[in-house]
């Protein structure tokens, strides 16, 4: 099935890896390669290189989903109502740089508007440039904290939602979902506390092999330098965090001032009965009532406007009354009627 290939495909490669050479320092980029031709000759190295390309495309793509799924989630998540403000202002201009921007902030077929993935884009190519060393400790930090995460959902799930529908349901129930992942989670948890305590002690890996058939750089193996990667990259996220907090701050500064400004809500009896038809606030106006109505009122608006002045609304004013009239002489006369009438009219 499925499921069972997934384990034989990434364990099978790495067991005749090391049936071929047990030493891990021989274990650099591209040692792969010089196993494939050892085992087998010139064309297992090149279908290797060929097969290792195309694993590559389809794992760049994946990262590259994930990366630009994540900014587009988070960048909404805080400033959605601006930027979709940013877009019908860009929509309704006509100059060169709305065009620009009306396409960055479209939402393309894919979900994701293009902006995120030309910065994604940018960044890898970027990160192109870097020590293919820092490359592979940074990925690894990134990823190994995401991938214990996973495992942890997939157990959650199992116990929280053990009903849902799955694309495929691995055998065993909640002790095999444990199982499954304490042996990864197990491993990483224990190099964390070996390197952690070798760069504190100060001590090297052990060597098995003091002439490795690969050379290998001696500054990068030391643990301490996995342990700055990490420290960087945590710095680097409580920035990011930092920033994006200060501009939430500022922006929710801004809408407290501008609710503060709101002008106070005007009597019901200055606009006239038949503007407040349908509220319920003891003579006031409520706010939704107030912000559809307030553009009319204003003196700009009476300039443009000269149908809409005070003669309108007293206009206006003067029907609504005259149309409360009639029902406001009847309950006059019923108020002047004897009770005996209003007791002849009750229900016995």
């Amino acid at each position: 099935s499925s499921p069972a290939k997934v384990p034989l495909l990434n364990t099978l490669p790495l067991a005749v890896a090391l049936s071929l050479d047990d030493v891990p320092s021989h274990y650099t980029a591209g040692y792969f390669n010089v196993l494939a031709r050892r085992l087998a000759g010139t064309w297992l190295d090149y279908g290797f290189q060929v097969g290792a390309n195309v694993c590559l495309i389809g794992l760049y793509n994946a990262a590259a989903l994930t990366a630009e799924r994540s900014l587009f989630f988070l960048i909404n998540e805080h400033y959605e109502k601006d930027l979709e403000a940013l877009a019908t202002r860009s929509k309704q201009g006509g100059r060169g740089t709305d065009v620009v921007l009306n396409y960055l902030l479209s939402t393309s077929q894919t979900g994701v508007a293009p902006l995120y993935i030309i910065f994604n884009a940018l960044i890898a190519a970027l990160l192109v440039w870097a020590p293919y060393t820092i490359l592979v400790e940074f990925s690894m930090l990134l990823s190994v904290p995401s991938i214990l995460l996973f495992m942890w959902s997939f157990v959650a799930l199992r116990v929280q939602q053990p009903k849902v529908n799955r694309p495929f349901r691995i055998p065993g129930g909640i002790a095999t979902a444990v199982l499954i992942t304490v042996v990864p989670v197990a491993i990483s948890i224990s190099y964390a506390a070996i390197v952690t305590t070798e760069s504190l002690v100060g001590r090297r890996p052990a060597r098995v092999d003091k002439e490795p058939a690969v050379p290998v750089d001696d500054e990068k193996e030391e643990p301490a330098y996995q342990i700055y990667s990490m420290l960087a990259v945590m710095i680097f996220g409580l920035i990011i965090h930092a920033i994006g907090s200060r501009f939430a701050v500022r922006r929710r500064r801004r809408e407290a001032i501008a609710a503060a400004m709101e002008p106070k809500l005007p009597n019901a009896h200055i606009l006239g009965w038949s503007r407040i038809e349908g509220d319920d606030n003891e003579g006031e106006l409520d706010a939704l009532t107030w912000r559809q109505m307030r553009a009319p009122f204003t003196p700009e608006m009476e300039l443009r406007t000269p149908s809409v002045s005070l003669k309108t609304l007293q206009d206006e004013r003067s029907d609504s009354l005259s149309s409360l009239g009639p029902s406001m002489a009847i309950e006059d006369a019923y108020a002047q009627v004897p009770d005996t009438v209003g007791k002849a009219r009750s229900p016995q």
